[in-house]
């Protein structure tokens, strides 16, 4: 390996580690089964409607779960790693957003290198165009989207964050009035010079245009951006840089680290109903309290 820097001051190889969260924890299997059993508490739990199809594609699939009341907000969450996993292990969320108030739905879109990135985000798109269609059937507020995301996953979810849906649906007010992004990727030019490009394949204009942290919208929507303590040290830099971003367009933005939490534990944070992620997401909604 090369001591030439390819990125800031990391070489190659560093940044190979930078990008591989799984390096820093001794087994990410046990993760992976947690994921699966608290799905499955999900699906026990509440009413799922699973393999709603939004595109011709086999893998534009996505489920949907029932809010306890009708006219919710609907939050959309969108798993980590750009390369595998399914849909079917990350319904677990639904048992933090639902009591709290929300409908929830968990996405699947076609994995790199199946697709090009720019496709895996026109389908995060359009499973977000037809959700919207199917807003009245579903029980859901059509008006009141969050866009959630771990990982990867936070990278597509900021995409949808950053989209001109005005522009896209011909509306005059965007339907995504919020977002839960947790230990994300967004500025693609590091992953450009790392092993991860071995997938994306993208060069370094499209990293720029597809890059969440160079299209802030005009009037951003409220934002909550976490991180972990024991997270790599590229994911935290990217975590903050992206807020400090936000926050530069006057977007409201609560960007805080959990203590003692890696990667992986923060993903296990969107199960819990009383979690700081979940009460930072509500704490976006309440009214100030009179002084």
């Amino acid at each position: 390996m090369s001591d030439t820097p390819v990125f800031m001051s990391y070489t190659r190889e560093e940044l190979d580690a930078q990008y591989d969260p799984s390096s820093a924890v001794s087994d990410i299997a046990d993760y992976v089964r947690q994921w699966r059993e608290l799905s499955a508490t999900a699906v026990d739990r509440y009413t799922m409607h699973a393999d709603l199809r939004y595109g011709d594609h086999e893998e534009e699939l996505l489920d949907y779960f029932e809010p306890e009341t009708r006219g919710a907000p609907l939050a959309i969450f969108f798993h980590g790693a750009w390369t595998r996993h399914d849909k079917s292990l990350f319904r677990y969320p639904a048992l933090s957003l639902i009591p709290n108030g929300f409908a929830f739905a968990t996405i699947n879109c076609h994995r790199v290198p199946d697709v090009p990135l720019d496709v895996q985000l026109e389908q995060a798109r359009e499973a977000v165009e037809w959700l919207l269609s199917q807003a009245d059937e579903l029980g859901f507020d059509a008006n009141r989207l969050c866009m959630v995301g771990h990982a990867a996953g936070a990278y597509l979810a900021a995409m949808m964050v950053t989209t001109d849906w005005t522009a896209r649906l011909g509306v005059l007010e965007s339907p995504v009035r919020s977002g839960l992004l947790a230990s994300g990727v967004y500025d693609l030019e590091p992953v450009c010079h790392s092993y991860l490009n071995d997938s994306l394949q993208i060069n370094m204009n499209e990293a720029f245009a597809l890059s969440p942290i160079h299209h802030t919208p005009s009037s951003p929507c409220p934002l909550v951006i976490a991180w972990g303590e024991n997270d790599l040290s590229e994911f935290r830099r990217q975590s903050r840089e992206f807020a400090a971003a936000w926050r530069r367009h006057d977007g409201p933005c609560n960007a805080f680290e959990l203590p003692a939490t890696n990667h992986y534990d923060l993903s296990l944070e969107y199960c819990d109903p009383e979690g700081p992620i979940i009460r930072a997401l509500q704490s976006l909604f309440e009214e100030p309290e009179d002084e």
